[in-house]
């Protein structure tokens, strides 16, 4: 079994599969070629990747973080530029429980089971000096049941330091 490329424009993937074929007594007596134009299931693939590597430079170099928990608040995603401002790395978190850390806030501390059970939540949560928009959203199993919760977090320090500024004027 072999994938080969055939130079045309645009290119041609073939699988190709070559078996040997035997008489009754076990004497080779040829071979079974089959090819098959997997172009399309290539050029998918291919468009996969760029599509995860944009992804990973929109999360890498945004000041976001993307973050799930299971239904128990463990952290199973941690990623994202803004985890910096928070002195965290990338996946540093994942395994700890979500209400140990310290990084999530009240609000979705009181809101969890309802967001377990199909609810929604947005909310801005201050830390130390910096300001959060989470946007939070439950995540389904194939058979529709909540596994967990998916949720972004925004950096909007700046945001709400300016309109702090402009109420107080």
């Amino acid at each position: 079994e072999e994938e080969i490329c055939v130079d045309t424009d645009p290119p041609t993937y073939i699988d190709l599969r070559i078996t040997p074929l035997s008489d009754r007594k076990g004497k080779f007596s040829g071979r079974l070629i089959v090819a098959r134009d997997v172009t399309d299931r290539k050029e998918a693939e291919e468009k996969a990747r760029r599509s995860g590597e944009f992804i990973n430079l929109v999360i890498d170099n945004l000041p976001v973080i993307l973050h799930a928990l299971d239904k128990n608040g463990e952290i199973i995603l941690s990623e994202g530029k803004a985890l910096q401002l928070l002195g965290v790395q990338p996946g540093q978190l994942v395994g700890q429980s979500a209400f140990e850390t310290g990084l999530v806030g009240h609000k979705l501390s009181t809101d969890l089971p309802a967001i377990l059970d199909g609810a929604s939540l947005h909310t801005i949560n201050k830390h130390d000096n910096l300001y959060f928009a989470h946007y939070y959203q439950p995540f389904r199993n194939a058979g529709g049941e909540v596994e967990g919760v998916i949720g972004v977090a925004v950096d909007v320090t700046e945001q709400v330091l300016i309109s702090e500024t402009v109420r107080n004027e």
